[in-house]
């Protein structure tokens, strides 16, 4: 059941662009997990991100994301993200 439900068994070059962000005090899924997952986007060929925001737990964005100096962060990373794809040709 676990291989079923981990992203990374599901990876293949078909897979689309991916945007992988997480706080590296995240007490709920640790950075590995997304390592790894990155590690296999790019070694697949599939365009990947992966934003490790600094001194940042889970779900920081939960709370007024206009106030917190992460979110605005991954605000601007989302965006950046999508005018990459977007401007390809």
């Amino acid at each position: 059941m676990y291989r079923l439900a981990c992203p990374t068994t599901h990876v293949e070059p078909e897979s689309p662009p991916t945007l992988l962000m997480q706080g590296d005090k995240d007490f709920l899924i640790p950075l590995v997990g997304t390592q790894e997952l990155y590690t296999k986007l790019i070694e697949s060929g599939v365009p990947a991100v992966n934003v490790i925001l600094p001194w940042t737990e889970d779900l920081f964005d939960l709370l007024l994301p206009q106030l917190s100096p992460p979110a605005q962060s991954a605000l601007y990373d989302v965006d950046r993200f999508l005018a990459i794809l977007l401007n390809k040709d």
